[in-house]
């Protein structure tokens, strides 16, 4: 049987500052990405330029890796994850929470680098 060429997911909780958390995707789906992408490229106008979404700018990628939270509001009730949500936070939380998810991927990033990756397909270990 060859290898699996589907992400499998794995979900990490991450802590916050006040005992919250985060739940996010240790890895996105090609589409996942791409929605990432587009979060930051907006529209592609007919002479090439790019006019940037600038609602959701920055806060695409922390959306896709977003699973759940323990966020509350003010009446110590559960906010649900939402895009809308994540927009209501404020600057310093969302910081946190971007900030969290990076030094995250950052690490999963580099254990993945020490995994040794088999060979391409058609050549040699050794070549």
């Amino acid at each position: 049987m060859g290898r699996n060429r589907f992400v499998v997911p794995k979900v990490t909780r991450l802590p916050l500052s006040d005992g919250d958390w985060i739940e996010v995707k240790d890895e996105l789906t090609v589409g996942e990405a791409r929605a990432v992408t587009q979060s930051f490229v907006g529209v592609i106008n007919p002479d090439g330029s790019r006019t940037p979404n600038r609602e959701t700018l920055g806060m695409g990628q922390v959306f896709a890796h977003l699973v759940d939270w323990s966020l509350k509001d003010a009446n110590d009730k559960p906010v649900p994850l939402t895009m809308d949500a994540l927009k209501a936070l404020s600057l310093d939380d969302f910081r946190e929470i971007d900030d969290a998810l990076d030094r995250h991927l950052e690490a999963v990033d580099a254990a993945k680098k020490k995994i040794p990756m088999p060979a391409a397909a058609g050549t040699s270990a050794t070549s």
